[in-house]
Parts: C-alpha cells; sequence; structure tokens
C-alpha cells in the first residue's frame, strides 16, 4: 500500500490567496519546536517551493512569502480583550 500511495500522484489546483494562506499554515507549522525529522525538512521544502511559485505574482508578495521564513519578522500577537 505504501508503495502504491508514494506511487500516486495528486494534483491541487487552488485560487492564490488560499494559496497564501497554505503558505502561512506551514510556515507557523515549521517553527514548531517539536517539529523536526525528515517529515519537517519535507514540509519547509514544499513551502519555500510555493513561496517561489507564489513570489510570481509580484514584489509584494514575494516579500511578504519570505518574510514568513524570517523569525526577525515576527510579531508578538496580544490576545483580545473580552467584551464589545
Amino acid at each position: 500500500m505504501a508503495r502504491a500511495l508514494r506511487e500516486e500522484r495528486i494534483f491541487v489546483c487552488l485560487p492564490g490567496d488560499d494559496a497564501l494562506k497554505l503558505l502561512a499554515t506551514l510556515q507557523l507549522a515549521c517553527r514548531h519546536p517539536n517539529f523536526t525529522g525528515l517529515t519537517r525538512d519535507w514540509v519547509d521544502e514544499f513551502a519555500r517551493d510555493l513561496a517561489e511559485r507564489l513570489a510570481c505574482v509580484g514584489p509584494a508578495v514575494a516579500a511578504m512569502c519570505e518574510a514568513g521564513f524570517d523569525p526577525a519578522c515576527d510579531v508578538e500577537v496580544q490576545p483580545e480583550l473580552g467584551g464589545s
């Protein structure tokens, strides 16, 4: 079964904004300290390939994609206070 799954090709077509959301999710996953090993390496490579493809949209998108790999671009998010 593993061989059959490995040989199966799956093609995914996403709108660009959804691909950017997927990229951000993969980048976040790769930041988790317990996410290590071959799977993490594969996800990182996949994310970089996706970022390269998205970068073709233009320089602003390219910069946004690259920033997701750079911890220096992280910002601390303050939790929202309850109430409206």
